[in-house]
């Protein structure tokens, strides 16, 4: 879904090239949802016919953040900080992609680690964006695979942005220079 709609600018490109319109199709995101754990009622409380076993209760365990099935990362961005940065503001900590070549047809995968004051993280290029999935506080991640891409697309250079907002509206972003080939 990102990945459509960051070079959805570069396809509508080609496609004037191409003479057709371009049209990303959005996936839905993914956020797990944490189980909560409820107390198990003392045997006092449930009232049991005779003759019939007791319920055996068991606490759900809580689940851990495990995030998306990301391939390796091995393109690693870390933003340089400010001297003594306030911890209320947001901070983009580090950024790790599959790779930092854009192939078409090819797996793109992202996982920014931030502070944990950051809510949501957004990745825009040219005027298009898409939020990233919340995995744990201050983990994000993303996956999506690239469309077919005309030929004349494949050579260009794209500055990927990824911005990190608070609940609070503040942000911050760090610009990564992306080829892209076909």
């Amino acid at each position: 879904m990102i990945v459509s709609l960051l070079l959805a600018a570069m396809l509508a490109l080609a496609s004037v090239h191409d003479g057709q319109q371009p049209s990303p199709t959005p996936a839905p995101s993914v956020t797990p949802t944490p189980a909560i754990a409820t107390p198990a009622p003392s045997a006092s409380e449930i009232p049991t016919p005779a003759g019939s076993p007791s319920p055996e209760v068991s606490p759900a365990p809580s689940p851990t953040p495990t995030g998306l099935n990301l391939p390796p990362l091995t393109y690693h961005i870390t933003p340089k900080q400010p001297p003594s940065p306030d911890p209320t503001s947001p901070q983009i900590l580090e950024i790790d992609l599959n790779d930092q070549v854009l192939y078409s047809t090819k797996t793109f995968a992202a996982r920014v680690t931030t502070n944990d004051v950051v809510t949501k993280v957004a990745i825009s290029s040219n005027g298009h964006s898409g939020q990233m999935t919340l995995v744990a506080p201050g983990r994000f991640d993303s996956i999506g695979n690239i469309p077919k891409l005309p030929a004349i697309i494949g050579g260009l250079s794209v500055n990927l942005v990824f911005t990190a907002t608070t609940a609070d509206g503040r942000s911050t972003s760090v610009k990564v220079p992306m080829k892209v080939k076909r």
